[in-house]
């Protein structure tokens, strides 16, 4: 009796850690650093975000890297084309969104080569964007906090988290 109470107390606080997940990210994808623009709130990271879910679904994102690559380029511009429906004074551009995403707790990037090189070209952009160009000379690619992308596995919670991203900034 005592070994199926220990199994049922770490099969409880399993899912106790998971809703606890999924509210640390839901929170995180709700109070995104979003820049704004004469009362204009940008849509870039939103629809960056939509669009690498969308390659999940699709099967063309399939672990945990997120390549400077055309297909996200791509389905980037597509969302864009589909969400952004008005004038506004921002443009399509995906690396910036691309780039700024360090800036959320979830969004990291593996360096080709080495942090210091990373952190060099951080340091060498003071806030502002890197250029896809050195981006790619750089970064490898781009990856969630492990626990996002395994949330993300799930179809119910990657629609709630595009749900989410719809409802709150689009």
């Amino acid at each position: 009796m005592m070994l199926m109470n220990n199994s049922i107390s770490k099969m409880n606080q399993s899912a106790i850690n998971t809703y606890s997940d999924i509210a640390k990210y839901i929170q995180a994808f709700l109070s995104l650093n979003i820049n704004e623009y004469k009362g204009e709130k940008a849509p870039h990271k939103p629809l960056l975000l939509l669009s690498i879910i969308q390659l999940m679904e699709d099967g063309v994102i399939v672990e945990n890297k997120i390549p400077p690559v055309q297909a996200v380029k791509l389905k980037y511009e597509f969302l864009w084309d589909k969400y952004i429906l008005h004038d506004t004074a921002y443009t399509k551009a995906v690396w910036t969104p691309y780039w700024h995403l360090q800036n959320e707790p979830f969004w990291h990037f593996k360096p080709i080569a080495t942090q210091e090189s990373l952190d060099i070209l951080i340091e060498e952009s003071k806030g502002q964007t890197a250029s896809i160009g050195k981006i790619r000379d750089v970064v490898d690619y781009a990856y969630f906090d492990e626990e996002l992308y395994t949330i993300l596995q799930k179809e119910n919670l990657r629609h709630l988290f595009k749900q989410l991203l719809i409802d709150t900034y689009l």
